[in-house]
């Protein structure tokens, strides 16, 4: 087996092995994607790993490396596959200075098939979720638990929210409405994860990846938020970045939700579906207030020390 980056030109050998929402990410700045390639011939790919690199964090954070997602084809499981693409993944880190690579697993309640967060069914990382969290274990990975919120409902659902209905819009702008002084500053302001992503979802290649009308800031004397809204192979829209600039205010989280709503309406059918993933505590923040009986899902969160 070797193990080699992937590209974009190289997805479609991927196809049907990795979900679509995955391999949208190839080329995407700050992800990064690993292949392990059968060498007898065929040059077939047996795995995939994908991660997140922030190395040029803000201050208060570190440089980490954050793993999103893991598959191994069945035949190829439990031959150690999954440890080498694991074991490359860490040597990257090393050598670019990280401190850490993180990982976050579902919790093993009742002996499910574990899935690297994101990842549908039919796309198993391994077939047992104890072998899973014994790999990362067994490379010095320590695990403790952590709440993940995932909420996933239907524009109709959000229209039905009375509270959204009489907060007013003037203090929100589409992302594409910026002016390049206003643009600069939220460049400048944001944690280098959403600059990658601000960039990218302005530059020409990605405009299948973002939806302009969408992707919004919150702005009154200054910028104070960004929300960025993806549309998704699989036909979902997702909120991918939420970020507070300045305060974790509610109130301006839910107006950026309610232009959101409000632009969504316009061009896509009640019954579209809208995801958010508490990956940040805006994310949680926000999923709480629209919908309280929402209840988190424990995972398990690891982490390993370079």
């Amino acid at each position: 087996m070797r193990i080699c980056r992937v590209t974009e030109k190289q997805q479609n050998g991927f196809a049907g092995f990795i979900p679509a929402d995955v391999l949208m990410r190839l080329g995407a700045e700050g992800f990064h994607s690993l292949g392990l390639f059968d060498e007898t011939g065929s040059f077939r790919p047996e795995g995939f790993l994908q991660f997140y690199s922030c190395l040029s964090p803000q201050p208060a954070e570190e440089p980490v490396l954050e793993i999103r997602h893991l598959f191994v084809k069945e035949e190829a499981r439990f031959e150690g596959n999954g440890t080498k693409l694991l074991g490359e993944v860490i040597e990257i880190g090393q050598k670019a200075g990280a401190k850490s690579v993180l990982v976050q697993l579902p919790k093993d309640t009742e002996n499910k098939t574990p899935e690297i967060p994101d990842a549908s069914a039919e796309h198993e990382a391994l077939s047992d979720a104890a072998a899973l969290k014994q790999m990362f274990v067994k490379a010095g990975f320590s695990f403790r638990d952590k709440p993940r919120y995932l909420l996933e409902r239907s524009l109709a659902d959000y229209a039905g929210l009375p509270f959204l209905r009489g907060i007013p819009l003037q203090h929100v702008k589409p992302l594409s409405a910026l002016d390049k002084e206003a643009l600069n500053q939220v460049l400048l302001a944001v944690h280098p994860e959403v600059r990658a992503a601000i960039r990218q979802a302005l530059s020409d290649n990605s405009k299948q990846r973002f939806d302009f009308d969408l992707s919004c800031v919150y702005r009154k004397e200054e910028i104070s938020g960004i929300m960025l809204v993806s549309h998704l192979p699989s036909g979902i829209l997702e909120i991918e970045r939420l970020r507070m600039l300045h305060t974790n205010d509610p109130k301006s989280m839910l107006v950026m939700l309610r232009f959101l709503e409000d632009k969504a309406a316009e061009k896509y059918p009640k019954e579209q579906l809208l995801r958010i993933e508490g990956h940040t505590e805006p994310a949680e923040k926000l999923i709480q207030k629209v919908f309280p009986e929402c209840s988190p899902e424990i995972t398990e969160f690891g982490t390993l020390a370079l």
